[in-house]
């Protein structure tokens, strides 16, 4: 019986500690998701500053770009999901990166609460291996 509570135990162990990686990935990617969206409304603010007829290095994939040419530096196209994009202005379209971020940061803050409380479990679960295995 106690042999069979020590793998039980020591599996649980495991599995909370997996879940617990998972969630330091998670508060990583969402991490570099909202670095990537204080940079996007950054270059939001220098648009307003490039004058329409300039020429720019536009991406059209990872590591490709295209020149264009600045037509209207006031409006943005926005995707807002499910295949639809909207012309915003830089203003509208910081509110919604905006909300994103605010979106991601409540995101983070649960998964820390998550994250801490995995750890407190472990903790538990780490005492409560070491004393079956001076039992066994």
């Amino acid at each position: 019986m106690l042999k069979e509570n020590l793998e039980s135990k020591y599996y649980e162990y495991q599995m909370i500690e997996e879940q617990l990686k998972h969630t330091h990935r998670q508060l990583s990617t969402y991490a570099q998701h909202i670095s990537e969206l204080k940079s996007l409304h950054s270059n939001i603010d220098e648009l307003k500053n490039i004058k329409e007829g300039c020429e720019i290095l536009a991406p059209i994939g990872p590591g490709l770009f295209t020149v264009a040419e600045i037509r209207n530096n006031k409006k943005i196209i926005v995707n807002i999901g499910a295949g639809i994009a909207v012309a915003k202005d830089t203003e509208g379209s910081k509110e919604i990166i905006n909300k994103q971020i605010e979106e991601l940061n409540n995101a983070m803050a649960q998964l820390q609460i998550e994250a801490t409380n995995a750890t407190i479990y472990l903790q538990q679960l780490q005492k409560e291996l070491q004393e079956l295995t001076r039992e066994a």
